[in-house]
């Protein structure tokens, strides 16, 4: 019977950061609204939460929208924000921002409150009151966050403040502000970057607003266990620089989850992406819920599937137009589901002939291939006599024996190297004693 381990030690969180007013890839045109959806619908698809900063929620145009769109998720906790423990709820936390935006707007000097504007507002949050849940799905160290931040950027200036005046006149301000007690908001780090721009060249102040942003997403992932930054636009840009990483900090960041990474992962199960986001929010947060996609994800997460499990679920999903039936026989199908067996396999021969089975050596194109005695590290053919190998060449050798013709994939290659790995080379009764240890059956003596 076939095994997949469907539930991870703890929650997949992503943290979902296009939304992000200085880094993020969606603008508030109504435009990207459809791109909006179909990215957070495929993170939905590969994460158990789904995290936006909480000032996306107010600041962006596009959010509550697209939150709407998506309510089941909402009400159920996957499709989310976080914050500190001390807020009963997400509806206290809405409260408390629109609160803030309402007095921002009365403290306005010389000016008269913007009724419509504080209406507006008070509706906005009457809106995600609607959708949030009663309690949260996480919370965090906001503290903690916060001060991680700052660390993560005095870190990059003091090891960089030989290389740029600005990153040392930046680091400077910065440890003055922690010295007269003040918290290193982005917004007030941000400012402090702008203002050095009279005296550094554009490259040094665009490199310093990716450090603030890059410790900004590093520590909003870290603030929340199991997580991963969407792979969008800051992401891209962090891949760009790969190779001037020393002293940034850097956030976790799901290639995976790339929206066409997703696209082809699921494709090779043959599940059509398309199909399923076309199904209702409703039925769609049913499917990620059900033991069986857990089953998807993971195979999503193990790597490439074997090509048995691979072809298996193809021919299922082929064989039904409602994806949502071929999920509810997805467990008997991988349960039917032979796994891809050490021994016998069909490269049989060539791993018995590793192993020094007498009379079991392969031939190709009719012609016998020397034995490989892996207790002996040579190699040795009638009538030439014997070679030793190094242990580079032994294990070269022994994969090239087993893959034969037909050649091994990445599945059968593990599991003939841990196979050859366990080989016991202290026995000494000659080729029918030879005895491996397999990680699952214990000692297996050969006969």
């Amino acid at each position: 019977m076939s095994s997949v381990n469907c539930t991870p030690a703890l929650p997949e969180v992503g943290f979902y950061g296009e939304l992000d007013p200085f880094a993020g890839g969606i603008s508030s045109h109504l435009v990207d609204l459809p791109r909006l959806l179909r990215e957070l619908t495929i993170f939905l698809l590969v994460k158990d939460i789904v995290i936006l900063s909480p000032g996306n929620l107010l600041e962006h145009a596009l959010t509550l929208t697209a939150a709407e769109r998506l309510a089941p998720f909402v009400r159920a906790g996957r499709l989310t924000t976080t914050a500190a423990a001390s807020l009963a709820s997400p509806g206290a936390m809405i409260d408390a921002r629109v609160g803030e935006y309402v007095e921002d707007l009365r403290a306005g000097r010389g000016k008269k409150v913007d009724r419509a504007r504080c209406e507006e507002l008070d509706a906005i949050g009457d809106r995600w009151r609607a959708l949030l849940p009663g309690s949260w799905s996480l919370t965090r160290d906001v503290p903690a966050q916060i001060a991680g931040f700052g660390e993560g950027i005095l870190r990059y200036c003091a090891q960089a403040s030989e290389r740029s005046r600005a990153t040392a006149r930046l680091g400077r301000i910065l440890e003055e502000s922690l010295g007269a007690g003040a918290a290193l908001d982005r917004n007030l780090v941000l400012a402090q970057v702008a203002s050095l721009r009279s005296g550094a060249l554009p490259p040094e102040i665009a490199r310093l607003l990716f450090v603030v942003q890059s410790s900004f997403y590093a520590h909003g992932v870290e603030s929340h266990q199991n997580c991963t930054l969407y792979p969008g636009a800051f992401a891209q840009v962090a891949q760009r620089i790969e190779a001037e990483r020393e002293g940034l900090s850097l956030p976790r960041i799901d290639w995976n989850a790339r929206p066409g990474q997703v696209t082809r992962r699921l494709g090779e199960l043959g599940v059509d992406l398309t199909r399923l986001l076309e199904l209702p929010v409703e039925e769609l947060l049913s499917i990620t819920r059900s033991t069986e996609w857990l089953a998807i994800r993971a195979l999503l997460r193990g790597g490439a599937p074997s090509p048995e499990v691979a072809r298996a679920c193809a021919a299922l999903f082929a064989a039904h137009a409602d994806p949502t039936e071929a999920l509810a026989k997805l467990p008997r199908v991988l349960g039917e589901v032979e796994p891809v067996p050490g021994f016998p396999a069909r490269w049989q021969l060539g791993v018995s002939a590793t192993l020094g089975v007498a009379g079991l050596s392969p031939t190709i194109g009719g012609e016998p291939v020397p034995r490989l005695d892996v207790a002996r590290s040579s190699l040795s053919a009638d009538g030439v006599g014997s070679r030793s190998l190094t242990a580079t060449q032994l294990h070269l050798l022994t994969v090239i024996t087993g893959a034969g013709e037909e050649g091994l994939s990445s599945h059968e290659l593990a599991v003939l190297s841990t196979e050859v790995d366990f080989i016991d080379a202290a026995a000494e009764s000659g080729p029918a004693g030879w005895r491996w240890r397999r990680g699952t059956e214990g000692v297996i003596v050969s006969a």
